[in-house]
């Protein structure tokens, strides 16, 4: 009988690899030989969203690789990335029969191997591992499922430093754990006595925001009134947002080059603590500047309802930077809280008239007070 290949010419594929698809745009990739290659058409930017150019693309990539680097080609038609293996198990018999003759006759110390069988009978075993920050630590394997979960609690106590009397599979006695009333009570008081700012998720990752964070727990009106929260999620801005924090020019630049838009940072009124609420998102948790950013719109609306005079030297700068160009999409107040930002964190001088920066400065320092009816009045026009 005529000789069988492995793969045959049928189930063959003109294309070794797989065609990848990476929100909507292609790529070609052979797993473990070569890595993503992106299918540009000509005369674009980015890989295509059509599939059957990116299969023409893929296939002539496929072909200059077999021209120029035939032992890339060579190895990556090695490995089984070529096609489908045979279906039929009487062919299947036939071509591992040949591989064994081949072992025995070029590999005769494997051939000895495979025939001597001094495996040790089979039995259960059990692995214990625990995950630290996402990483997942081996702790050894066991005969019993009852010694790797001893193992396991006592690696969980010892990493994560849980008191006397609780362990993994039990609940934590409470007067060990929580206060008790007459405790819980006094930190109450201190609270009313001596209120201080909640910073909720702050995280090593957020580290950069800390000199933004202790000087806003020195500025009374802050303490008094606002929240910082570090949310680990990454929310996608859409166009009318982006457009009314960037400008539509940005936006559009931003959609050129095929990228996403994502909110960075925003304040809101939190309903169940009745404080303004500061939220700086994933990817701003190392960038001083958006923290900044959001504290200069509120002190933007204190200007508004307590300095008239500032509130018309910001509208004419304003005017002044639209009839030289400024994007008119971009709103006033964020045009001001961007250059403040600038100038406070990034340290860069901006054209604010010099008056008005230093007023927006003392609102945001330990000298300053504001009365509780502006906040509240700020507050409800939130």
């Amino acid at each position: 009988m005529k000789p069988v290949a492995l793969v045959d010419d049928r189930n063959k594929r003109a294309l070794p690899g797989t065609i990848g698809n990476c929100q909507g745009r292609y790529f070609w990739v052979v797993p473990g030989v070569l890595k993503r290659q992106r299918l540009v058409a000509e005369n674009e930017k980015f890989s295509t969203t059509d599939r059957a150019t990116a299969e023409k693309i893929a296939l002539h990539l496929w072909k200059e690789i077999q021209n120029k680097k035939p032992k890339l080609a060579a190895k990556i038609k090695a490995r089984r990335a070529w096609g489908t293996a045979t279906k039929d198990k009487a062919v299947a018999q036939r071509i591992a029969h040949t591989m064994w003759k081949h072992i025995q006759q070029h590999d005769p110390t494997l051939a000895a191997r495979i025939l001597t069988d001094n495996r040790p009978d089979p039995q259960d075993h059990w692995i214990a591992q625990i995950c630290i920050c996402g990483e997942h630590r081996h702790i050894g394997s066991f005969q019993t499922r009852e010694e790797a979960m001893a193992a396991y609690t006592k690696e969980f106590e010892k990493v994560f430093g849980y008191p006397p009397g609780y362990n993994v599979q039990s609940m934590p006695r409470l007067y060990k754990v929580w206060p008790t009333w007459e405790e819980e009570k006094s930190r109450l008081e201190e609270m009313n006595s001596k209120p201080v700012m909640p910073v909720i998720g702050l995280t090593d990752e957020a580290k950069p925001l800390l000199p933004v964070i202790r000087r806003m727990q020195k500025v009374d009106w802050l303490v008094k009134n606002c929240m910082v929260v570090v949310d680990d999620s990454v929310p996608s801005a859409g166009q009318d947002i982006a457009i009314e924090s960037r400008g539509r020019q940005w936006y559009g630049e931003i959609k050129q080059q095929g990228k996403n838009t994502v909110v960075y940072g925003c304040t809101s009124i939190d309903r169940d603590s009745r404080r303004i609420r500061i939220t700086v998102f994933s990817p701003a948790v190392d960038n001083a500047g958006i923290l900044a950013e959001e504290v200069y719109h509120l002190v933007y609306r204190i200007i508004g309802v307590t300095n008239a005079t500032f509130s018309a030297t910001i509208k004419k700068w304003y005017g002044k930077k639209l009839q030289v160009g400024l994007d008119p999409t971009l709103s006033e107040d964020e045009a001001f809280a961007q250059a403040m930002s600038h100038e406070d964190v990034a340290g860069l001088k901006s054209d604010l008239p010099r008056s008005v920066v230093q007023h927006a400065k003392k609102l945001f320092s330990p000298s300053c007070t504001i009365p509780c009816c502006v906040l509240e009045n700020i507050m409800a026009i939130a």
